[in-house]
């Protein structure tokens, strides 16, 4: 079971890294076609398909890491270990309460009229919307509860 916690756990990891690599060489590839932009000015272009993966593997990948490190720190570890994994996975699920409550006025262009539906529920729009916050209150929480997880085990002293 141990191990295939920790395989989970490292899967959420090269997700996340993944996507970051996604959004770092599309933006790359638009800094590239128009020197005068940086790298921010080129995530917020926000071309498809490149943004929607490389963000959806960001969320997927660190809600995992979160999710399955805590998990696997609150079986194994000791009491820091818990601590901290319990923490970090804390403030990710304070992210999922904040991105999926609907806000007064957000969710984009919608008509307001019958015709027209309203704009749907979006966690991979929200957490493009939002970088600053979803690195503070996601990612880093999931680097942290994936360390608890993946921190070789102390040994006994045999003396």
């Amino acid at each position: 079971m141990h191990r295939v916690l920790t395989t989970l756990t490292l899967v959420g990891l090269v997700s996340t890294i993944g996507g970051i690599g996604v959004l770092l060489a599309y933006a790359t590839s638009e800094v590239l076609a128009d020197r005068s932009l940086t790298l921010e000015d080129a995530y917020w272009i926000g071309r498809l398909p490149w943004t929607p993966i490389g963000v959806g593997l960001i969320v997927a990948g660190a809600t995992t890491a979160v999710a399955v490190g805590a998990v696997t720190a609150v079986i194994d570890g000791g009491w820091i270990r818990r601590l901290v994994a319990i923490m970090a996975a804390g403030v990710a699920v304070f992210w999922w309460l904040v991105a999926t409550v609907p806000l007064v006025g957000m969710g984009g262009a919608w008509c307001g009229q019958p015709s027209c539906p309203a704009p749907s529920f979006d966690v991979v729009t929200i957490a493009y919307s939002t970088p600053k916050m979803t690195v503070v209150w996601l990612l880093i929480p999931a680097v942290v509860a994936a360390a608890a997880a993946l921190a070789p085990r102390p040994r006994p002293r045999s003396d």
